[in-house]
């Protein structure tokens, strides 16, 4: 179940998503649902608060990367070691890229803006 809160800084505006239980089941497609919409409503700047969740599976992996295919921008904090364990069984190191190693939602939405700052300054230097 996705709880929603919102920072609003400068641009972008960075979301945080706090999943409630897996991302397994119907979990995932409540997951999928909620970052289809926003999708869909131009709101690419997710932070995924992996604190309460405890498993993942092949579905919840796979939802994942086909939402960062199709350009949603997401990053994930507070992920659990056995979480961590099952990413790294299915051979998706990838995702860890996109893992924050901080708890502070504040300094995890700075650390995404200074990402996305220097994606776009690279794209600009080599363009």
């Amino acid at each position: 179940m996705p709880n929603t809160d919102f920072i609003v800084s400068s641009p972008p505006r960075i979301e945080f998503v706090e999943i409630i239980g897996g991302l397994i089941g119907n979990g995932v497609s409540e997951i999928q649902n909620h970052l289809y919409r926003c999708l869909d409503e131009g709101r690419c700047y997710q932070i995924i608060d992996f604190n309460h969740v405890n498993q993942i599976n092949g579905l919840g992996i796979v939802m994942l990367e086909n939402f960062l295919s199709n350009g949603l921008q997401l990053r994930f904090i507070n992920v659990k070691p056995e979480v961590r364990a099952i990413i790294t069984m299915a051979k998706r190191e990838s995702l860890f890229q996109r893992i924050y190693n901080e708890r502070d939602r504040n300094r995890a939405a700075a650390l995404f803006e200074k990402d996305l700052f220097e994606k776009s300054w690279h794209r600009e230097m080599t363009s």
